[in-house]
């Protein structure tokens, strides 16, 4: 039956950046750039994407970042509101 809210199922699963790829998980890293780029159509289009994190210090942002730049999306970048990387640091990868 529903709850106040009108849902009638909640379904919870992993946080989208959780893994390089270790094990027997796929690289959640590269499967999300590669979804961006493929989606914007980077190469085709010959744009840049810059993608705004409204977070902290986090890693999973400075990750997302380098699989970007030593992977197959060099034209995206990432930078965080109130941590690492900045928007200026950010800028200099365009």
């Amino acid at each position: 039956h529903s709850n106040e809210y009108g849902f009638t199922q909640v379904n919870i699963g992993k946080p989208l950046l959780t893994s390089l790829g270790v094990k027997n998980y796929a690289d959640d890293y590269e499967a999300t750039l590669e979804s961006i780029v493929r989606h914007v159509n980077t190469k085709a289009l010959n744009k840049s994407v810059v993608l705004m994190a409204n977070g902290q210090n986090q890693l999973e942002f400075s990750t997302l970042q380098l699989k970007a730049m030593y992977g197959a999306a060099p034209n995206v970048v990432v930078f965080t509101t109130n941590g690492f990387p900045t928007f200026k640091q950010a800028l200099t990868f365009l």
